[in-house]
This record gives structure tokens, C-alpha cells and sequence, in this order.
């Protein structure tokens, strides 16, 4: 096929690099505001909830893979058989 032959690649980098291939294009002007529920880095800027309310007093609002495992290891390893 002769157009086949004749097709050039346009992400070849010996072609066009990367900056000049920027810099050909158009600049658009974005306005952002940022909502007040992001902090400046983007990440939320409150928790997602209170841990007064979703945990018993004086337990952790995360999960403690410690008193997994030690449930695991009060549990019999095998069924007991009658």
C-alpha cells in the first residue's frame, strides 16, 4: 500500500519532542477554585468521620490487625471431632 509507506508516526520522538510539541499549542487559561473540603495539596481536609462515634470509648478508629491475629490464634486450628 502506498499510503501505508508514506504514514509517519507522530509520538516519534526523533520527529518532534515532547517541549516543542507542547509549545506548539493553543494556551487555554483554567480557573480553579479549590472547594473548601480539599486542602491546597488536594487531599481532604477533614477525616471522613468522627471517630468519637463510629469506635467503643477508648478504642482506635483504625483497625487493629493485632486483635485479628489473636483471634485467629485463640481458634483451634483444626475442627474438633466428636
Amino acid at each position: 500500500n502506498k499510503m501505508r509507506t508514506k504514514k509517519i508516526n507522530i509520538w516519534d520522538r526523533r520527529r518532534m519532542r515532547p517541549d516543542k510539541w507542547l509549545i506548539n499549542q493553543p494556551y487555554y487559561e483554567t480557573k480553579f477554585t479549590r472547594p473548601w473540603w480539599l486542602t491546597r495539596f488536594g487531599f481532604p481536609a477533614q477525616p471522613r468521620s468522627d471517630p468519637h462515634k463510629i469506635t467503643r470509648p477508648g478504642e482506635s478508629k483504625y483497625c487493629d490487625m493485632s486483635k485479628l491475629h489473636q483471634q485467629d490464634a485463640k481458634r483451634p486450628l483444626l475442627p474438633q471431632q466428636e
